[in-house]
């Protein structure tokens, strides 16, 4: 089978299940994207396991412009044979571009909800931030960002031939706003056996005492859902050690990071390092944090990278009130929610990290990677 993957920026959930896909015997892949996200150190694993890549998607800034990508589509789908076309979702006019091609059967992967996002970021994402928050100039483009957005969504959920949703959450969201059919299936964020820590290591509060919390994830200071530094700054003035494996792009967000842990012993910065790095580092902590305060409904709905990285790390995991993670944890033991500061530090002095258990081997991809070619097969031949 001849796979067709598409992604606006390529994130670390596609690299996995591409990269774990294009392993198995009778399957191409095939990979049309865009820039790299954040979460994906390089992609020279996939150049030399795919097929083909093309990284010439244009950023999609405007309505329609998906009608260049529906012709790129077509071309590459003709020329190569292709029998499957997998596009991920965020920016949705991709999918309604594959759509739009009538090359191939189109599975529309649910890596995010667009519509879950707030009308302010989906619009500053287009607009000047001096425009979106004015009460008066900001009211019409909002109302036009989340309308076409919400189309797009809407197109892509119910014209594709399937869907895949990377949290069970997602599902039910989209089964109650939308007319889906039932080929759906739910695939999530597996870990890859290759970015395994290579060693067990004492952890550091073994060796100086204290709380070790690991962060491994994007810090944006001009992003509202993605300023996690003034949350560990505050943790760390309460003497709980914070590392901060930061993955931005942005410099200046890469610099207060390390600025604000140079003024206090218990925050500590870490540059970029790639995924099996930071997986060695990340297992000399406690525990892993997923601090999501904005942004709710989002956060709600999904299972983000950071959360299986932490159980990549053996390590357990702490997650604000967010109702997907929360189920997740509690149904796999894997850590504790918390409902406010407080309550985060009131339980820090109570919980340790022994009373989890992480059994990796029950989120390996190989596990779960049938269950994707099965219904790739029923789709595509």
């Amino acid at each position: 089978m001849k796979i067709l993957f598409v992604h606006p920026n390529l994130s670390r959930y596609a690299y996995k299940q591409i990269y774990a896909l294009s392993k198995k015997e009778g399957i191409e892949t095939y990979l049309l994207c865009g820039k790299l996200d954040v979460s994906v150190y390089n992609i020279n694993y996939l150049k030399e396991s795919c097929q083909k890549i093309w990284q010439d998607l244009p950023t999609l800034r405007y309505p329609y412009q998906y009608r260049f990508v529906t012709k790129k589509i077509r071309s590459i789908i003709d020329e190569h044979k292709i029998d499957l076309i997998h596009v991920y979702s965020m920016p949705d006019d991709l999918t309604v571009a594959a759509i739009k091609s009538e090359s191939a059967p189109v599975v529309f992967c649910l890596r995010d909800l667009t519509s879950t996002f707030s009308k302010d970021l989906l619009a500053s994402r287009v607009f000047p931030q001096k425009i979106i928050s004015n009460k008066l100039l900001g009211t019409i483009p909002k109302y036009i960002v989340y309308k076409y957005v919400l189309s797009m969504e809407k197109k892509a959920m119910e014209k594709s031939s399937a869907r895949v949703f990377s949290t069970p959450c997602m599902l039910e969201y989209a089964q109650n706003r939308y007319k889906i059919k039932n080929d759906n299936l739910i695939f999530l964020n597996f870990i890859l056996k290759e970015e395994l820590p290579s060693l067990t290591r004492e952890k550091i509060s073994e060796k100086i005492g204290g709380v070790h919390i690991g962060f491994a994830g994007n810090i944006n200071i001009f992003d509202s859902y993605r300023n996690f530094l003034p949350f560990f700054v505050k943790l760390a003035k309460e003497k709980i050690h914070v590392h901060m494996h930061v993955v931005s792009k942005d410099r200046k967000s890469l610099f207060a990071c390390k600025e604000a842990a140079g003024k206090n012993e218990y925050l500590h910065f870490y540059p970029p390092m790639d995924p099996p790095k930071m997986m060695d580092a990340l297992t000399l902590y406690d525990f892993g944090i997923l601090p999501f305060e904005n942004e709710q409904n989002y956060y709600d709905t999904i299972l983000p990278n950071k959360l299986f990285d932490y159980i990549s790390a053996g390590v357990p995991i702490i997650t604000s009130n967010v109702h997907c993670i929360k189920e997740f944890i509690a149904e796999h033991n894997l850590g504790f929610y918390y409902n406010d500061f407080d309550d985060l530090i009131v339980k820090l002095k109570t919980v340790t990290a022994t009373d989890f258990k992480i059994d990796r081997s029950e989120f390996f991809i190989d596990k779960h990677l049938e269950k994707l070619i099965t219904f790739y097969e029923r789709l595509g031949g």
